[in-house]
């Protein structure tokens, strides 16, 4: 006989078309009206995920969340998904993922004394590779999901076991027919079609979805009784009010009768795509949940290895209500952009909060580093100020061996100072052993001016996995001063170069000058300047030995060499304007910007070399259209086989999208998702990726990498990488009737955004380099210059 599962349920979205405080109070409203439908109608069940809604709800009105705690006990109110609010999957990372189902199940269990075994997402827009791994290490043992839908994601059944990139498979039930919701005159059309979703799948239970959602609602007394009358015209089909524990309970009992593992098909990899718009939407949101997803993770790392450092003296800080917030806004409506206007203000606002948070206690756990190191500084000689010592904190598992920028007052700000007959005053770096480390002077962040008592330098640093390492900077009593000038069209530049000789260098004999220095730190000897590659510095070009780039105003392009031949083919990187639109969700279509749609490369209007030096060498480039402009500070680092990027945009677009281009002939893309690396073709069209991708050619063979620490959609058209920046769409705007946007709505993203990115060859170790580039070394400067049982150097893990 077969069941017609009733699943009553009310998908709320906690912000929306309002924000999170209506939307959570809309749950305190949902909840009581299903409350009160329980004691009129005995047999009606419900289910409810989300830890947040209950935990709203507990503090908000106790009495209704003793009400929900009975029926729990009762057993026809069903605990499920596991999580603290239902996250988007292809855009939040595999850290806030897993801390979701942390969080969640924690609260479910303290409050109700039950573990969900079934995740939820009613509305998600799709999901992660990887998501099988994180479902099944959270003990969540099925899976129940809407999206997407049948004709952008073909199946062969509803019920179906889903396997993920470690081997495990978890079953899955994706809803059909219909959604998660029921208009209010739909019920009875809606278990017609369960009956024919049995007979065609070959199913003895399917799930009937029940309820009004988006804004809470659940069932309504009319569905309830449109139930009652269609089952009572059926008297063959069993029709049971149910839950999804106990839907997936039956279907797990009706394989084991029909075959058992073999009755249900299986699937791999990710459960994509719909609404490609989302992956681009509301750039300022993308950033910053990116940003305080990164500077939280640090913050916890550095906050346990202190805290269970039994050298250290360290009160431990709490996260939690950080972490609670950064989990909220990976919501599938606010994460993906797809929110209105204020809810986006407010959502910014909240994660400003997070990082602020995630930064004090950072900032904490340092100063308790900083009190157990030896910070201690060598007396200064006569008048001048002692060096600042820096603590500087790996929070990656691996040696960090970088670039690294300090910047401090060498000296208290005087009234009137010129050591030195006004140049830039000779300064030294020393390493954790008191070691001269090779430097480089670059501007400091402010524009004050000629600044002698403040200092910012760019050095090669070593930091242990997990630990920390002692640099200072200070004056070079005693040194000489020379002063480089650099003119780029009326920029200077001036290098300090105390001490040492520049000599110059051929390009041909960079590549062996940085192996000289790779080997120079291995054994630990300090190398002498001449043994550093001296970075191009011709105007609007830089080179490194490795990658050379250079910009011509006018051109529709920068180029980039690699050993002196083309590595980006024809223009080479471009930033291109499309006209979109399709709305904040976007369009379900892969060939939204495939190579028939027409675009505008934007042209360089200006180029110049704004650093360069024995370390490093930086061309900034403006990229310009008709109303907007993008600017890029690229850096090449010597004996370093990356392209550092810095980028700010100026939007002043509608309906429109702008994407890099990085010609290179790529066929596919290895692209990291969360949980997992999946291979995509252009053929899939715009495709979510977090944080970065790694293109191949026809052969298979790796081109060239990229990582950023905002952008997370990308396609590949005409054989280039494509990664998306930004759109100006509407604030949880829908077109309808192909309507354009009233012009006195306003457009998201308009103004100014600043973000990063890296390209380096594809061979390169692009998980590691974008970890870095999302989570840098930390660095704070010592108050008090001590000696402390730590030394200079170290790991933190179990000291």
């Amino acid at each position: 006989m077969t069941t017609l599962h009733i699943i009553p349920n009310a998908h709320l979205d906690p912000v929306w078309l309002w924000d999170a405080r209506e939307g959570l109070d809309q749950g305190i409203r949902t909840i009581r009206s299903v409350l009160d439908l329980m004691d009129e109608f005995p047999e009606l069940t419900f289910v409810r995920g989300e830890a947040a809604i209950y935990r709203h709800l507990e503090e908000t009105d106790p009495a209704a969340f003793a009400r929900v705690l009975d029926r729990v006990r009762e057993g026809r109110w069903d605990v499920v998904g596991g999580t603290w609010i239902q996250p988007d999957t292809n855009l939040a990372g595999a850290f806030t993922l897993r801390r979701q189902f942390e969080t969640g199940l924690a609260y479910f269990q303290s409050r109700f004394g039950v573990r969900p075994r079934v995740a939820w997402q009613a509305d998600a827009f799709g999901h992660t590779a990887g998501l099988p791994d994180i479902l099944t290490e959270a003990g969540m043992e099925s899976f129940a999901f809407w999206r997407p839908q049948q004709n952008l994601l073909p199946l062969p059944k509803p019920a179906f076991r889903w396997r993920g990139p470690s081997g495990v498979s978890i079953l899955c039930y994706r809803l059909e027919p219909g959604w998660y919701g029921t208009n209010r005159d739909e019920a009875e059309r809606r278990l017609d079609g369960a009956l024919e979703t049995a007979g065609r799948a070959g199913l003895d239970n399917v799930a009937v979805f029940l309820g009004i959602g988006d804004h809470g609602g659940g069932p309504s007394r009319r569905q309830i009784l449109d139930v009652r009358a269609w089952a009572a015209a059926h008297p063959d089909v069993r029709v049971e009010w149910s839950g999804l524990h106990r839907f997936f309970d039956a279907l797990r009992a009706e394989a084991a009768a029909k075959g058992g593992d073999t009755f249900f098909p299986e699937v791999s990899g990710e459960l994509n795509f719909t609404l490609r718009g989302c992956y681009t939407s509301c750039l300022r949101v993308k950033s910053a949940f990116r940003h305080a997803e990164a500077e939280l993770a640090t913050a916890e790392t550095a906050v346990d290895l202190t805290g269970n450092c039994s050298q250290l003296s360290f009160a431990n800080c709490s996260l939690s209500s950080a972490s609670e917030a950064l989990l909220l806004n990976s919501f599938h409506d606010i994460l993906p952009g797809s929110c209105m206007e204020r809810a986006v203000d407010e959502q910014l606002q909240q994660l400003g909060g997070v990082r602020d948070a995630a930064r004090k206690a950072l900032h904490a756990a340092l100063r308790a580093i900083a009190t157990a190191t030896d910070t201690s500084v060598p007396k200064p000689r006569g008048d001048f100020p002692a060096a600042l010592p820096f603590v500087v904190f790996n929070p990656h598992p691996w040696e960090y061996r970088g670039p690294l920028e300090l910047e401090g007052c060498i000296d208290d700000r005087p009234d009137y100072y010129k050591p030195y007959g006004g140049g830039q005053a000779p300064l030294v770096v020393r390493d954790p052993r008191g070691r001269r480390v090779p430097f480089q002077i670059v501007p400091t962040e402010a524009q004050f001016g000629d600044v002698v008592w403040r200092s910012r330098v760019v050095f090669d640093a070593r930091i242990p996995a997990r630990g920390f390492a002692v640099y200072t900077l200070g004056w070079d009593v005693g040194g000489s001063v020379r002063k480089s000038s650099l003119s780029t069209n009326g920029t200077n530049i001036n290098a300090n170069v105390a001490n040492v000789r520049v000599l110059p260098m051929p390009v041909s004999n960079v590549a062996n000058a940085g192996q000289d220095l790779k080997l120079n730190l291995d054994t630990g000897n300090i190398p002498t300047m001449a043994t550093l590659p001296n970075a191009s510095a011709a105007p609007r070009e830089i080179s490194n030995g490795l990658f050379s780039i250079s910009a011509r105003v006018g051109a529709v392009g920068i180029r980039i060499l690699r050993d002196g031949k083309p590595w980006l083919k024809g223009a080479g990187l471009q930033a291109l304007l499309f006209r979109d639109p399709y709305g904040s969700w976007g369009t379900n279509d892969p060939r939204q910007y495939d190579e028939s749609v027409p675009s505008v490369a934007w042209r360089v209007e200006h180029a110049e070399v704004v650093e360069s030096g024995p370390m490093r060498a930086a061309l900034w480039v403006r990229l310009a259209g008709e109303r907007s402009w993008l600017e890029l500070v690229m850096r090449l680092a010597a004996c370093r086989d990356v392209i550092d990027c810095e980028a700010r945009l100026l939007w002043n677009e509608r309906a429109a999208r702008l994407k890099l281009s990085l010609p290179c002939g790529a066929a596919a893309a290895d692209c990291a998702v969360p949980g997992a690396v999946v291979r995509r073709t252009a053929a899939l069209g715009e495709v979510p990726f977090v944080p970065w991708a790694r293109t191949v050619d026809r052969s298979g063979s790796p081109v060239l990498g990229f990582a950023s620490d905002a952008l997370c959609g990308l396609d590949m058209a005409r054989g280039a990488l494509r990664p998306s920046v930004v759109r100006a769409s509407g604030y949880a705007w829908a077109p309808r009737d192909g309507r354009p946007m009233e012009p006195w709505r306003p457009a998201t993203d308009l103004g100014e955004h600043r973000f990063r990115f890296l390209l380096a060859p594809g061979t390169a170790d692009l998980p590691r380099l974008a970890a870095e580039l999302l989570q840098p070394p930390a660095t704070a400067l010592a108050h008090v210059s001590s000696p402390g049982p730590l030394g200079r150097s170290g790991t933190l893990v179990c000291r």
